[in-house]
């Protein structure tokens, strides 16, 4: 079967949610542009290797008519107790929220060349105090900001870009 989401990302985001107990929401973009709906998208995550398991119980934050995804989170948020809520928020190069996020809620903003890679994985487990034991950690992010070669996207390699210097690393907010 042809993969839409590359499956290392895939892969680090279920363990992830397996390592810290979180489970999933869908917040993209995605959830009004898949062609097939909302529901294949969510179908499809799972058969990429996003088990139903890892899922919250409401799986992708309702939408909005008119709305911006920080927008529908604010309506979302307003009907839970946000001081017993601990979540993450992965952006990739989107807009950051407009304001500060309450309770344990976190952005975190991934390299929009890259995706999410294991350095990301490693800077969300470090800054939330959880230990992958089994996997040793990259020694940093490569200066240029994209991920070492041979780079993957969608599942198979692609040439590396070319860069002209470094790149500062991007900051996150937590």
């Amino acid at each position: 079967f042809r993969r839409a989401f590359d499956p290392d990302a895939i892969g680090l985001i279920a363990r992830l949610a397996d390592k810290t107990g979180a489970k999933l929401m869908l917040m993209s973009s995605m959830r009004r542009t898949w062609p097939a709906g909302a529901e294949a998208l969510h179908q499809t995550l799972i058969a990429e290797g996003l088990p139903a398991d890892l899922w919250h119980r409401e799986m992708m934050l309702p939408t909005i008519d008119g709305g911006t995804t920080w927008q529908e989170l604010d309506a979302w948020l307003a009907g839970r107790d946000c001081d017993a809520l601990s979540a993450l928020i992965i952006e990739q190069g989107g807009d950051p929220y407009p304001g500060e996020l309450p309770g344990d809620v976190y952005y975190y903003d991934t390299s929009p060349p890259d995706g999410f890679t294991q350095w990301d994985y490693f800077k969300i487990m470090a800054a939330i105090g959880v230990e992958d034991g089994e996997v040793e950690p990259p020694p940093g992010r490569p200066a240029s900001g994209f991920r070492a070669m041979p780079a993957r996207w969608r599942g198979r390699e692609i040439a590396p870009p070319v860069s002209s210097g470094p790149v500062p690393s991007r900051s996150f907010g937590f």
